[in-house]
């Protein structure tokens, strides 16, 4: 076995082990050679433009064959007290290759310490891979493998984002929610194929609450995505809570984004959130990912 800096001759090998890996995983649609390439090479959109330095990848080869690598990062420090907090972006090894899962992680450990870093984070959703799972994630715990050696290596679950589906849902009515509300509709185009849309509750002309969503075409080029949505906000002001204006603003969207061709929904809240969880189960959606970040406190 070889644990050797990535190259960018290495891209296609690794896209083929990465896509071997995130096959059936939802919301998971797969890179192509080049993504992968860039994101390897440090060019972030612009969200997460100026947030990390020092960027560096390690590849495990058994054969001359990847089957696993590592892709650093520390983060750039916004207070002058602020910890050194390194980042492990992802990590992914071949099942059964747990001697280059180890080693990869100590490669990136290495690194992080040589860059300054004193305690890590991994899979945090602010710098999710950009062609990696949609909105929040963080690392699906259907990557069991990846979770356990992280856990044997003393990283322990800080953040947590489980993820709903709705799939095949049909348009129903919406209740009001007993209040003298309006709501008002945008549709806005964005990179999937079809509109983004956000509802806005009002009353007396005073913001009440909001439903944003937005194509899952635009985490993917994926046809299969395209036909998704996802609802990646849904909020109501404290004081309207209870009264059913979430399921009015998210039933509102729901067959207005039917009417426009969306077939399946999705959403997503913490792991903590148990009110929001029951809420969406409630309305019909069903937990199909729990993806969750680790950190370890002193490296």
């Amino acid at each position: 076995m070889e644990i050797l800096p990535y190259e960018p001759q290495m891209a296609p090998g690794l896209a083929a082990l990465y896509n071997s890996h995130i096959r059936g995983l939802p919301h998971c649609y797969g890179a192509r050679p080049e993504q992968l390439a860039a994101a390897l090479a440090g060019e972030e959109p612009g969200e997460l433009a100026g947030r990390l330095r020092d960027p560096a990848a390690v590849v495990a080869l058994e054969d001359g064959v990847p089957v696993g690598f590592v892709h650093t990062a520390v983060e750039v420090q916004q207070e002058a007290e602020q910890l050194e907090r390194g980042v492990v972006r992802f990590l992914l090894y071949d099942r059964g290759h747990r001697a280059a899962g180890q080693a990869l992680l100590s490669a990136a450990e290495d690194l992080l310490r040589g860059r300054g870093a004193t305690c890590a984070v991994g899979f945090h959703q602010d710098y999710r891979l950009p062609f990696y799972h949609i909105g929040h994630a963080y690392l699906s715990d259907r990557l069991e493998h990846v979770h356990a050696l992280m856990g044997i290596n003393g990283y322990r679950r800080c953040a947590g984002e489980v993820y709903l589906d709705w799939p095949d849902h049909e348009p129903a009515p919406v209740v009001p929610a007993g209040r003298d509300v309006e709501l008002r509709t945008q549709w806005l185009p964005g990179a999937g194929a079809r509109d983004n849309l956000t509802v806005r509750a009002f009353v007396d002309g005073e913001p009440v609450g909001i439903c944003e969503n937005r194509c899952c075409g635009e985490y993917s080029d994926s046809p299969e995505a395209q036909d998704w949505l996802l609802t990646k906000w849904l909020g109501v002001n404290e004081e309207y809570q209870g009264g059913g204006l979430g399921r009015q603003l998210l039933q509102t969207a729901l067959n207005q984004m039917h009417e426009a061709g969306y077939r399946h929904a999705v959403i997503s809240t913490s792991w903590t959130n148990h009110r929001a969880c029951l809420f969406y189960s409630n309305c019909g959606y069903r937990c199909v990912d729990w993806t969750y970040a680790v950190e370890k406190k002193e490296l």
